[in-house]
C-alpha cells in the first residue's frame, strides 16, 4: 500500500492539508498596530478568535478524501476517480481561500501578507494529479498483463 509511489504522493498531500488546518493563510495589516490573522478556522484579531468553519470543513473533507484514497489501492478505478474529484475540490479550495483573503482585505482596507500555507492547496492538487498519473499507469500495466494471458 504505502510502498507504491502514488500512495506516498497522496500521503504527502494529506500531510500538507493537515498543516493547512492549523497554520495562518495570511496576515492582514490595517495599521501599524492592528493585525488580523486569517486561518481556515476563522480570523484572529487581538487574541480573539472569530470562527468561520466553512473553510475548515472544506479543508477537512479534502484531507479525508486524500486519506481514503490511499486505502483504496485494490480498486484503482475508484482511486483514480476520487483522486480527480479531490483535485477539483482542491482547486476550488484554493479559489475560496484566495477570495476569502482578498475580500476580507478589501473590506478592512488592509495590506496583505501571504503566508506559505496559502499555496498548500495548489501543491496538494499537483500531488494528486501526479498520483493520478501513477495510478493510471498501474491500471494500464494490469490491463496489459491481462491481455497477454
Amino acid at each position: 500500500m504505502i510502498q507504491r509511489l502514488q500512495s506516498l504522493f497522496l500521503l504527502i498531500s494529506a500531510i500538507l492539508l493537515l498543516i493547512l488546518l492549523w497554520t495562518p493563510l495570511a496576515i492582514l495589516q490595517i495599521d501599524e498596530n492592528t493585525f488580523y490573522e486569517v486561518y481556515t478556522k476563522g480570523y484572529i484579531f487581538e487574541n480573539e478568535v472569530q470562527y468561520s468553519y466553512s473553510l475548515w470543513i472544506f479543508n477537512a473533507i479534502t484531507v479525508l478524501m486524500a486519506i481514503i484514497t490511499i486505502f483504496l489501492y485494490k480498486n484503482r478505478i475508484l482511486q483514480m476517480r476520487i483522486c480527480i474529484y479531490n483535485f477539483i475540490l482542491l482547486l476550488g479550495l484554493q479559489g475560496v481561500v484566495a477570495y476569502t483573503i482578498y475580500a476580507t482585505a478589501s473590506n478592512l482596507k488592509a495590506e496583505i501578507f501571504l503566508q506559505y500555507a496559502a499555496i498548500l492547496p495548489i501543491l496538494s492538487a499537483i500531488l494528486h494529479l501526479i498520483a493520478f498519473r501513477y495510478i493510471k499507469r498501474d491500471e494500464e500495466l494490469v490491463k496489459a498483463a491481462d491481455r497477454i494471458r
